[in-house]
């Protein structure tokens, strides 16, 4: 019975989980389960499923609190409208190329959940005592946040390093990694993660990689360079 009420506990979590568009394994990393665990008194994953499948826990109550412990530029304090005026006058770090409302030399980062570079409409969002977090206008995370919290920004115009992912799809027979190194290596640019395996149902070889660039033309000739060799399908952009 236990067993049975794990299953049904961890299937309900990842029923919620895609329904939101996330993934439970991506979700449920250590750090989120250590705070989870601390909070509810759970010691294995499996204790918190069977928790879920016997109805002892809701599943809103662990999945609404893993999607806010997976937006790290969130705080459950309430945001303070002086906190901004704070950032814009004491802050000198270097602004990565990023112009916010009208300043430069402030202390930016850019989200790991978009991933920004330029040529992207951007916005910057307060974080509390950490500076700005610049993200895509686009970007999911920033569709419900507090528009107190949110600054207009802009590129600069200046080059700097920003990290950046595709996806390259071609047949199963093309040397997918030895393309890409070799492009990467022509254009001078560091390979952070790279990932490649087959999908023989499609019979193509698929690559996932991690770049940083050094100018914001790089993106466009890394996948026009890609896109041009023989049997590669598709190149296109991705978020992390």
């Amino acid at each position: 019975m236990a067993d049975e009420k794990i299953k049904i506990g961890k299937s309900m979590l990842e029923a919620e989980a895609k329904n939101r568009g996330y993934s439970l394994s991506s979700l449920l990393n250590p750090i989120a389960f250590a705070n989870i665990s601390a909070k509810m008194s759970f010691s294995t994953h499996e204790e918190m499923y069977a928790a879920v499948g016997c109805g002892a826990v809701s599943v809103n109550q662990i999945i609404f609190k893993l999607i806010d412990l997976c937006k790290p530029e969130e705080t459950e304090e309430k945001f303070n409208p002086n906190e901004t005026k704070k950032i814009l006058h004491t802050h000198k770090a270097s602004s990565g190329g990023v112009i916010v409302k009208g300043m430069e030399g402030l202390l930016v980062r850019f989200a790991g959940c978009c991933n920004p570079v330029p040529g992207d409409e951007i916005v910057g969002f307060v974080s509390r005592g950490r500076g700005v977090c610049i993200h895509r206008a686009d970007c999911p995370n920033m569709r419900n946040e507090d528009p107190d919290r949110l600054l207009e920004a802009k590129w600069s115009g200046k080059d700097g390093s920003y990290t950046t992912s595709i996806k390259i799809t071609a047949t199963e027979r093309a040397p997918l990694l030895a393309i890409v190194s070799s492009v990467c290596k022509q254009l001078g640019l560091f390979v952070m993660s790279i990932n490649g395996r087959i999908d023989y149902k499609t019979r193509t070889a698929i690559v996932d990689m991690t770049i940083k660039l050094n100018k914001k033309d790089d993106l466009e000739e890394l996948i026009a360079r890609i896109k041009s060799e023989h049997d590669v399908i598709d190149v296109f952009r991705t978020v992390i």
